[in-house]
């Protein structure tokens, strides 16, 4: 689907991205995660070609099929949604059984005739998620697709999402600075940090070479990290601490040492959060 070698894209003399190879296999779910400045939009603005870059990107599609929402859209402030649908789509809005039911999917019939400038954020999400998963475009990118939006409205539209493309065979490119946004609709992770990819594989083939077989995460406090300091010890942060277990011995001689101990803490096989925060340290 996509094939990159030797990406460089430079803004002025500063290097905002580079990519010596990247593959990406038709129907593959690809959760790009970076902090600002890492590169993410770069590489969404390359693959797009509105921007300047050096090296080689091959797509198995025309740039201009690709379906993508960026961060922000705009629309006539002033026009009914309905008619930015229609003109959108080229069609009335009764004649696309996709459509309609993209409007069903997210309960988004009493917008209609609303004018776009009332909408609220959400709202102005949903239409954009309209248009784009209407589409139907074999490859599609969501750069930051619930910026500005509250917790609750987040999780609504990434369970909407997830359970739109679960059986479809669509390639997906979500940019995402929310871990917890990515866990269940990606299945491969690529890590890009001050515009140099740090990993990119399988979300658990990732996890296996940064965090071991399993993990513990308990409160970050020096009598914990007293308790371990046999162990693998990472600070996630101010608050958190991972123990990282490389085998069943490992494994079992923390949960004794946890229950001895009466401790509250989380076990993970899989957690992107974690996956970054030792890819990062690697």
């Amino acid at each position: 689907m996509i094939n990159i070698e030797n990406l460089e894209v430079k803004y002025g003399n500063k290097k905002a991205l580079s990519i010596e190879k990247l593959n990406i296999k038709k129907g593959e779910k690809i959760g790009v995660i970076g902090s600002n400045g890492a590169g993410k939009s770069t590489l969404i603005k390359a693959l797009l070609e509105i921007v300047n870059y050096t090296g080689d990107i091959k797509k198995d599609i025309d740039t201009k099929d690709i379906a993508v929402h960026m961060q922000f859209n705009n629309y006539a402030e002033t026009v009914s949604v309905k008619d930015i649908i229609e003109l959108v789509i080229g069609d009335k809005i009764e004649n696309n059984k996709i459509v309609q039911e993209l409007i069903d999917f997210f309960d988004f019939k009493d917008s209609l005739n609303k004018k776009y400038n009332i909408l609220s954020g959400g709202q102005k999400q949903r239409l954009t998620l309209i248009l784009v998963m209407a589409s139907n475009s074999p490859l599609t990118i969501f750069d930051e697709v619930t910026s500005g939006l509250d917790f609750e409205t987040r999780q609504k539209l990434m369970k909407k999402l997830k359970e739109w493309y679960e059986d479809k065979d669509t390639t997906l490119i979500l940019v995402s600075h929310y871990y917890e946004e990515l866990e269940n609709l990606v299945d491969k992770l690529l890590i890009l940090d001050k515009g140099e990819v740090i990993a990119y594989g399988n979300k658990k083939d990732l996890f296996k070479k940064y965090c071991g077989n399993v993990v513990f995460i308990v409160n970050n406090t020096k009598n914990n990290h007293d308790l371990f300091k046999k162990e693998e010890l990472v600070e996630i942060s101010k608050e958190k601490l991972a123990i990282v277990c490389s085998d069943k011995k490992e494994e079992q001689r923390v949960i004794n040492k946890l229950i001895e101990e009466d401790m509250d803490f989380t076990r993970t096989k899989s957690d992107i959060e974690l996956i970054v925060s030792l890819a990062r340290k690697d």
